[in-house]
């Protein structure tokens, strides 16, 4: 039980990051894309 539950937990966690890394990506291809311009 314990052992599921951290294993969502972590995850959850890696699914969080990556959005988090990907939402900073986008923001910064745009921002070049706006400099660009």
């Amino acid at each position: 039980m314990l052992k599921d539950i951290s294993k969502f937990a972590k995850m959850d966690l890696q699914n969080t990051m990556n959005r988090l890394l990907e939402v900073v990506y986008m923001d910064e291809k745009l921002k070049k894309q706006i400099f660009k311009k």
